[in-house]
């Protein structure tokens, strides 16, 4: 009866108010308040581009170095609790680009290498959501939240995480987990740690949670 229940709420929900399907948090609220057992899904860790390719000097400065052993760190613990995974490459068009496509600069980086298991969607734009499939694959998961790490926090990371708001999930962008370059301006270079702080800091302001790895690690352990 209250799986019936659940899929008579969902048609509603979808037909009367055009809600998305992987709208979570207001189909969870709504089976709460119908009193249906809620299972909650567990979040879902996006890793954006931590490519090889990207670590080749015509790129400019980069910050925090330490940010792939805090994606190693944060991926661990998904994998420990079964959580799912998910990769993103980025992939150009440009001639003798460290990212062409194949190259071994395409690849994601050695101490963050997927299993056979994790899926890895290869994009030409900078939001994971424009990848073919990766919509679908997201909604076929169904998860309580989307976590993103990677680089550039500016660019890929910011576009992913602004489209996933947008498509109704909860994200999560973990600070000390991303990293970008130094940006040209008119008139001046702008360090990559300034380009970092103000795009976190853009990020908070639309209400997108930019904690550091061990908070949201306390956090995990803490609801566990």
């Amino acid at each position: 009866r209250e799986e019936s229940l659940r899929k008579r709420l969902n048609a509603f929900l979808s037909s009367s108010f055009e809600l998305p399907e992987h709208d979570y948090y207001s189909r969870l609220n709504a089976e709460a308040f119908l009193g249906l057992n809620v299972q909650p899904r567990p979040p879902l860790l996006l890793i954006v581009d931590f490519q090889v390719g990207l670590n080749a000097p015509e790129y400019g400065r980069r910050n925090n170095a330490s940010a792939a052993t805090n994606v190693a760190l944060l991926l661990a613990r998904w994998r420990s609790l079964d959580w799912p995974v998910v990769f993103t490459r980025h992939t150009s068009s440009r001639v003798g680009s460290p990212l062409a496509f194949e190259s071994p600069g395409h690849e994601i980086e050695p101490d963050l290498q997927p299993r056979p298991s994790e899926r890895v969607f290869d994009k030409r734009t900078n939001s994971a959501f424009k990848a073919p499939g990766f919509v679908e694959y997201v909604q076929a998961i169904g998860p309580a939240e989307v976590v993103i790490v990677g680089v550039a926090t500016d660019a890929c990371v910011t576009a992913s995480a602004r489209e996933a708001k947008d498509l109704g999930y909860k994200v999560t962008v973990v600070a000390d987990a991303c990293a970008t370059f130094e940006r040209p301006g008119r008139n001046e270079v702008y360090a990559a740690e300034l380009v970092h702080s103000v795009s976190l800091s853009a990020l908070a302001a639309s209400g997108i949670a930019v904690p550091n790895t061990a908070e949201l690690l306390a956090s995990i352990e803490s609801a566990a």
